[in-house]
């Protein structure tokens, strides 16, 4: 594992205590919901990406492109939404 991986990690889970203790006020970006659901594949890639130096390299090298691919729509939609100015 590399330490960048970790790193990213660690900071990816201060992001999410951080909308956690603010979802309040974070709830009324435009497409919230959207952006948390990417993020969170994002952060089920970075999981994938730990566990594949240890178990099953292959399959969760799979999972991690996978759920990196999700981010990366996720966030396009957002992206589109937000310019849209639609609200979910």
């Amino acid at each position: 594992m590399e330490n960048s991986e970790l790193i990213s990690f660690i900071i990816l889970s201060g992001v999410f205590i951080f909308i956690f203790m603010n979802y309040g006020i974070l709830k009324t970006i435009i497409s919230f919901k959207t952006l948390l659901l990417s993020l969170v594949f994002l952060y089920t890639a970075l999981i994938f990406t730990i566990l594949e130096d240890y178990y099953y390299p292959d399959i969760f090298n799979l999972l991690e492109h996978f759920f990196n691919t999700l981010f990366s729509i996720g966030i396009l939609i957002w992206i589109i939404k937000i310019r849209k100015g639609e609200e979910s």
